[in-house]
């Protein structure tokens, strides 16, 4: 069974939106977008956290290729974070790494998010905007609790 560093560096992904952490640790996400919603807001709620194992499309193999957009790197932290998007078009990814090392800390795969075109690191929150302009920031200790600005244009 392939660990989450080694699907870092295969560039694929499981499609189920979640948080995946180097452990193998992963947060299952439910997300609901604007067009989905009657306040027009991103809804995210946590659906489980599971093992790597246990999440059901990487068993199946159900998988995307993910490639990335837009890194920036902060030496001070030994930190590189990186966006990108992946094989369909709805989708996009969030991730920090290690300079040194290039071992994953966590990743954060969205099947409805759009690819993400700008990542910045900015006072522990990592913002990602998407190509529709949405503001997707993760605090960089925990991720599971990110927040999504709307862009209303």
């Amino acid at each position: 069974m392939k660990t989450t560093q080694q699907m870092w560096e295969d560039k694929l992904w499981p499609i189920r939106n979640g948080l995946y952490f180097a452990d193998g640790t992963v947060v299952l996400l439910s997300i609901l977008m604007p067009w989905e919603t009657a306040n027009k807001a991103v809804s995210i709620k946590i659906s489980k956290t599971v093992t790597l194992e246990e999440v059901e499309e990487f068993g199946k193999n159900e998988t995307t290729r993910i490639g990335s957009n837009n890194e920036q790197s902060y030496p001070d932290l030994n930190l590189r974070v990186l966006s990108g998007e992946a094989s369909h078009g709805s989708e996009g990814f969030v991730a920090v790494t290690q300079i040194t090392t290039g071992h994953l800390v966590w990743l954060a795969y969205f099947d409805c998010s759009n690819p993400f075109e700008k990542v910045s690191l900015v006072n522990g929150i990592v913002t990602a905007i998407s190509n529709l302009g949405h503001a997707w920031h993760l605090p960089l200790a925990e991720p599971a609790t990110l927040t999504v600005v709307v862009n209303e244009q």
